[in-house]
């Protein structure tokens, strides 16, 4: 196998075990291309992939929230009480003082997050080194931002979690989940070994 850690490859995805391990053994550069999704008993999902469309009607209310990261000004309300403030909570009335529709499409959704200097206020709250890494990582661009620019990983977004019954797009596998973007791909569809064990190694640790 290639020991290039700068060698770059395209990817497509693989279901493994939790670990750094699931991709090192996965991964045979030059040959194979492969993104890995991960997947734990908390319904907790992680594509290492290319991110994730987060405003896309079918998948903005599974995606991951760090709950590390939340706003500890904010009297946020557990709606459904699962213990999570999650986006299924956010898109309700109780919780409409502390969000915002900035990127007014009708709903709230990662990008609104993202937007808001409440929620993304430069400050590392749950101390993991990643600062606002509110919904996952962009180890692309080194920033908490991991939309798709290539659509690969929202495609497997979708198979993993697509919201069903509500008469759009497709419904994936698990409804009610929450998909971790882990964003180690470019907009061509390539990436780097290393930046594939970055994203690895910081899914364990994950809120």
């Amino acid at each position: 196998h290639a020991r290039d850690e700068e060698r770059r490859h395209r990817c497509d995805p693989v279901h493994r075990q939790p670990g750094r391990d699931a991709l090192l053994d996965a991964l045979d550069i030059g040959r194979h291309h492969l993104g890995v999704t991960l997947a734990r008993e908390d319904q907790r999902h992680v594509d290492v992939d290319s991110g994730l469309e987060y405003t896309h009607p079918d998948l903005y209310l599974n995606v991951w929230l760090n709950q590390g990261e939340l706003p500890k000004t904010l009297a946020l309300v557990d709606l459904d009480h699962d213990g999570l403030i999650t986006f299924r909570d956010l898109n309700q009335s109780a919780n409409a003082a502390f969000v915002a529709d900035r990127n007014a499409n009708g709903r709230i959704d990662a990008g609104d997050l993202l937007a808001d200097s409440r929620w993304a206020d430069l400050f590392d709250q749950d101390t993991n080194g990643f600062v606002d890494d509110l919904i996952g990582w962009d180890f692309v661009n080194n920033d908490n931002n991991p939309y798709d620019d290539n659509g690969h990983g929202t495609h497997t977004a979708g198979t993993i979690g697509a919201i069903g019954g509500n008469a759009t797009g497709v419904a994936g596998v698990n409804w009610s989940v929450q998909i971790m973007p882990l964003k180690f791909l470019d907009a061509s569809g390539s990436g780097t070994l290393a930046k594939a064990i970055k994203a690895l190694d910081y899914y364990p640790a994950a809120s």
